[in-house]
């Protein structure tokens, strides 16, 4: 199936499985957008919508802002998405870019995660990094700050967002300080 609507291109295909997609130019940063789900030809692809309706693109002059599923990250320069995972109850995205390396995720039932494990036992299991090194900056929001490994730092930004319910986290790797993770960066 094609269709064409709003200077848009969707389409819907099937064989032995199947995909739903658009191709469209934003206006905002002057680049071409192909979104494509894939799945199994019993998958339903249901989860594209939210997909699709969540997408946003931008000014390149700002920062790089990627947003999926209940999950936004901004960085300060033009990142590239290595991985990505998307599960129920959590969403994972990789990115990388010269001298840095980061992982973001959306966890489903946080309110639930902190109140069975604490805050911080939940995140030191989950990134494991040493709970006693964990330092809560506000109420439901924790950093670590990793030792200097050879020539990289690390740093772990971890927030509850009890009204949504779900915990945001950012771990990254970095050579230089304007790519140590900010708390604005972890957007809701």
């Amino acid at each position: 199936e094609l269709e064409e609507a709003d200077g848009r291109i969707r389409y819907r295909w099937r064989a032995h499985s199947k995909a739903q997609g658009e191709i469209f130019h934003s206006s905002v940063c002057g680049r071409l957008f192909f979104l494509e789900l894939l799945g199994d030809r019993k998958d339903s692809l249901g989860l594209y919508r939210r997909i699709a309706s969540s997408f946003r693109s931008q000014d390149p002059a700002g920062p790089d802002r990627w947003c999926v599923l209940g999950l936004t990250v901004r960085f300060p320069k033009t990142v590239r998405l290595e991985s990505r995972l998307f599960q129920a109850g959590r969403t994972v995205l990789e990115f990388s870019a010269r001298g840095f390396r980061a992982h973001a995720s959306r966890w489903g039932f946080g309110s639930q995660l902190a109140e069975r494990h604490g805050l911080a036992g939940w995140a030191a299991g989950a990134f494991r990094v040493p709970q006693s090194e964990l330092v809560e900056i506000a109420p439901h929001r924790l950093q670590w700050d990793g030792a200097n490994r050879f020539g990289a730092r690390t740093r772990l930004l971890v927030r509850l967002d009890e009204e949504q319910n779900r915990i945001l986290a950012l771990k990254a790797s970095y050579r230089n300080t304007r790519w140590r993770p900010e708390w604005d960066w972890l957007e809701s």
